[in-house]
């Protein structure tokens, strides 16, 4: 029997937004009485915004006055993993639900694995054959295309994360983010990046749009969970949850 899923697609958000929103997300989920299914968000932001990992030092991996000349805004996910840069060619994966409603026993890394299936089925639609590479990458041909992260609170509640990069900007990223240069010069490093990363575009040598790739995810995301997706947007108590931890931990 089909369960029923929540499904939020939205574009061009802020940083803050993006984040505040995918944690509100969490708590339906929480104990002692999570709701049943889970809720898959797929959104982009605006172009661009800069993301560290829940562990990672900001000064380290972010060049501020660089964010700053560019109009980027700097925020830390929930989740683990390392600083990206997101804007409207690359696609946010938010995946919340209870921590008991996914298989038992578990280690971490099945759980990567486990959660990233329905993106390598969604890839593999497209033609492109991904693989789960771990800890928390999903790679064709040796090449990054997504990173992923993965959260859980004290009260059972997960969030999974996952960056796909549809398209990227890799000139703008070596500007905003601190890649180790080792003394050499931006067009090397550049292609540097771009013989460890690759892109949906790039894999497939055609423009394919942030639409036809979230259709298709959705879909995948839809057969492997066994649901039906009903597309609500945020409650009025949920709008302001997210203006909340916008202002008191996002912005800040």
């Amino acid at each position: 029997m089909q369960t029923r899923w929540r499904y939020i697609a939205d574009d061009g958000v802020s940083a803050h937004r993006g984040l505040a929103t995918d944690e509100v997300l969490m708590r339906p989920y929480q104990e002692p009485q999570p709701a049943p299914g889970g809720t898959l968000r797929l959104y982009t932001y605006r172009s661009h915004c800069a993301l560290v990992g829940r562990f990672q030092h900001l000064e380290a991996e972010i060049n501020r006055d660089a964010c700053e000349a560019l109009d980027v805004q700097i925020g830390r996910r929930m989740t683990g993993g390392g600083a990206i840069i997101m804007g409207r060619d690359q696609l946010g994966i938010c995946l919340t639900t209870a921590v008991k409603h996914l298989p038992p026993n578990l280690n971490q890394r099945h759980l990567y694995a486990y959660l990233a299936q329905p993106i390598i089925d969604g890839l593999s639609k497209l033609g492109i054959d991904a693989a789960f590479r771990p800890k928390n990458d999903l790679e064709v041909n040796g090449r990054k295309i997504a990173g992923l992260g993965i959260y859980t609170d004290a009260r059972g509640a997960l969030l999974f994360h996952t960056s796909l990069l549809v398209d990227l900007d890799v000139d703008l990223m070596i500007r905003v983010l601190n890649i180790p240069r080792e003394k050499i010069s931006d067009k090397v490093l550049i292609r540097s990046v771009r013989q460890r990363m690759t892109t949906i575009r790039r894999e497939l040598g055609t423009p394919i749009s942030i639409e036809e790739v979230r259709a298709i995810l959705k879909q995948s995301f839809a057969r492997y969970f066994q649901c039906t997706f009903q597309e609500t947007p945020l409650t009025v108590e949920e709008e302001q949850a997210v203006q909340q931890l916008m202002e008191q931990k996002y912005q800040t």
